[in-house]
């Protein structure tokens, strides 16, 4: 009795969506000037209590979201979906129909207590881009750095600026900076990622130990400085004091210890309580120093990413032709940093390639190890500075 009166409520619901208008328009995005993508998903939501048109809306709203990740993961890297997940999936996946300029069901059915619908959609492609861009992440599927911010704080007659390795929560100067380089659009760890530290943080930072502290985070780039706050006069008959924040920091390369940007700041503020003056005086100066660098460091980085350099892969586990094809396909076309795939060498099992990359192998066997191929994925096994090894897993 269940299954014919299921069916019945789908043949319904056919026929309603046969005569009525199968697309569906979001009023408050405009066409004009928008990028726009026909995609395609499959949807699906469990019938409960013979509810099977609740069951069908649930189902092309996942059908829907289905298709707004799809657009958003051809924009995003898998590293940085990962990092900033949370927030894309507040901001956008929580609102698919926002991106939907209208769909069509191409295939519905109820079958086992589950509803599935197939759709094709028109999305806003231009709009998941802007609101990519909010996020702080390019949404053109551009290369941004991933960087850490040590700044090491002195007071007169200090001989090391303390660096505070051991605290988890950054400091003023710290958390200013961080906040100028994420609204630029470079991807922030926290002090959260630091390492264990061995000895105590009131020494300075070597370029070997600023290799080890990045390394460890998982960054690109460390951003070491030092700062001083100072008191200067206080004007007469007034109570106001003069504070005087001073920083140099440069961004550092953790894979090479190279340093590719540096600069300084400096700000005064005059007020009567010392803390709030103190306060002031190192926004000012952090943000002006932030602001320099970021600068400094994405020159530097668009540089670097039009450098390339050759890396030896080697797969095993090919059982198929047809992954091979689906391999060098997805090497040659989405996979971002590599710009070209030489085939070396294929035999019974194995395939061997040169890549012209524009990252190192560490990112690229990071990005191999994320990205779905379809039918498989890739499993690192070895990785070397010119090397890497994956085979392949169904």
């Amino acid at each position: 009795m269940l299954k014919t009166d299921v069916k019945r409520v789908v043949a319904l619901l056919l026929v309603f969506s046969f005569f009525s208008v199968s697309s569906l328009s979001i009023s408050g995005l405009s066409a004009e000037g928008v990028n726009v993508a026909t995609m395609d998903a499959d949807g699906t939501d469990a019938i409960v209590n013979e509810n099977v048109a609740g069951a069908r809306t649930n189902a092309i709203r996942d059908s829907l979201r289905k298709v707004v990740e799809r657009a958003v993961g051809g924009l995003v890297a898998p590293e940085d979906m990962a990092i900033h997940f949370d927030s894309i999936n507040k901001t956008i996946y929580s609102r698919p129909q926002q991106y939907i300029q209208h769909y069509r069901i191409i295939e519905e059915s109820a079958a086992d207590g589950l509803y599935t619908v197939h759709i094709e959609a028109v999305v806003s492609v231009g709009g998941i881009r802007e609101d990519l861009e909010t996020l702080g992440l390019t949404g053109t599927g551009a290369d941004v750095p991933r960087v850490m911010v040590l700044i090491g704080s002195m007071k007169p007659g200090d001989g090391h600026p303390d660096y505070r390795l051991h605290a988890r929560s950054p400091s003023l100067w710290e958390e200013t900076i961080q906040t100028v380089l994420a609204e630029k659009g470079l991807v922030v760890k926290d002090r959260s990622h630091l390492p264990a530290m061995d000895e105590g943080g009131k020494a300075d930072l070597d370029t070997a130990r600023i290799r080890e502290i990045g390394n460890a985070a998982g960054v690109d780039l460390v951003i070491a400085g030092r700062a001083q706050l100072r008191q200067g006069a206080t004007i007469a008959g007034t109570g106001v004091k003069e504070l005087q924040a001073r920083i140099t920091a440069q961004a550092v390369q953790a894979d090479r210890g190279v340093v590719i940007a540096s600069d300084s700041g400096y700000a005064a503020s005059f007020n009567a309580e010392r803390a709030k003056g103190e306060d002031e005086a190192i926004t000012k100066a952090a943000r002006q120093v932030a602001e320099r660098l970021q600068t400094g460091i994405m020159a530097a980085w668009e540089r670097r990413e039009t450098a390339t350099a050759m890396v030896s892969m080697t797969v095993s586990g090919i059982t198929g032709y047809d992954e091979y094809v689906t391999l060098r396909q997805a090497l040659g076309h989405d996979l971002k940093g590599v710009k070209n795939v030489y085939q070396r060498r294929v035999k019974r099992g194995m395939a061997m390639f040169d890549l012209a990359v524009t990252v190192d192998t560490e990112t690229l066997a990071d990005r191999l190890a994320l990205k779905d191929f379809g039918p498989f994925v890739l499993d690192i096994v070895d990785v070397t500075d010119q090397s890497i090894g994956v085979t392949i897993r169904k």
